[in-house]
């Protein structure tokens, strides 16, 4: 079975330190070997950044507030990961973060859609330019390309721009 891998990190680019000595915090989310990273909008002093436990340890009271922004954050990404786990659709990175920042996604397009449309069309054309053997051909080539989809990619459908000579 295909299991999907996501891990999300915050790391500080201390090769942008401001005047004041603040590294500003990036989020790095990889799914799947994909890897986008984005800025968080905070500023951490990296005296005081533990990696390990991803939190800005120190008694400051701007670290409570910096450490509950790195956990919504981390909250929200997750809640739109399960949010398309439980819609079972296929998704990607770009997806994820394109719904993290609030814009639409883009419905893409998928080849058994598309094909189960034609196959529709073909239906009406019995007896006029084709016979019924040929639309059963049709239909079988369907099915093949259905269980292939689900057999090589676990997916009920397969995006037509990711199509390619491997496929």
């Amino acid at each position: 079975m295909h299991q999907e891998k996501l891990t999300i990190l915050f790391v500080i680019g201390t090769n942008k330190t401001n005047k004041k000595g603040l590294c500003p915090l990036n989020c790095r989310i990889t799914f799947n070997k994909d890897i986008k990273q984005f800025s968080t909008g905070l500023f951490i002093n990296p005296i005081y950044w533990q990696s390990k436990f991803q939190t800005v340890n120190t008694k400051d009271a701007n670290s409570d507030f910096q450490n509950s922004q790195i956990q919504k954050i981390l909250k929200k990404i997750q809640n739109i990961v399960r949010a398309f786990q439980l819609k079972q659709e296929t998704y990607t990175l770009e997806d994820i973060h394109q719904k993290f920042r609030g814009k639409e996604i883009k419905k893409r397009k998928h080849i058994l859609f598309y094909y189960k449309g034609d196959l529709q069309s073909i239906k009406k054309l019995i007896g006029l330019d084709i016979k019924e053997n040929t639309f059963k051909k049709f239909k079988y080539v369907c099915m093949h390309i259905g269980n292939f989809i689900k057999w090589k990619y676990n997916n009920s459908d397969y995006p037509i721009e990711e199509l390619n000579l491997q496929f």
